[in-house]
């Protein structure tokens, strides 16, 4: 079940994408083979410097949370969610 905020979707995509930049895991539910990611990884993501970045794409508005995935302290992939931007717009 989709997470909401007073009945408002959370997030609109959540995605999982290796270093390499290929999609993982998407909930978009697409077919992953050979699908890579259509924007830079920022390679400066640490757990304590994520990114940020602010997009709007036919009247809908994300913010789109990048943050980087450790396993045993080194950098495996990065977690990618597009966050609904209406949760912080709407009161």
């Amino acid at each position: 079940k989709a997470k909401t905020i007073n009945n408002i979707s959370v997030y609109n995509r959540l995605l999982f994408v290796s270093q390499t930049g290929n999609i993982l895991a998407d909930t978009a539910g697409a077919d992953l083979h050979d699908r890579k990611l259509n924007f830079e990884i920022p390679t400066d993501l640490t757990p304590e410097k994520i990114r940020i970045v602010f997009t709007k794409d036919e009247g809908e508005a994300d913010f789109i949370l990048m943050l980087p995935y450790l396993f045993r302290g080194k950098k495996v992939g990065t977690l990618i969610a597009y966050l609904n931007a209406a949760i912080s717009i709407r009161r």
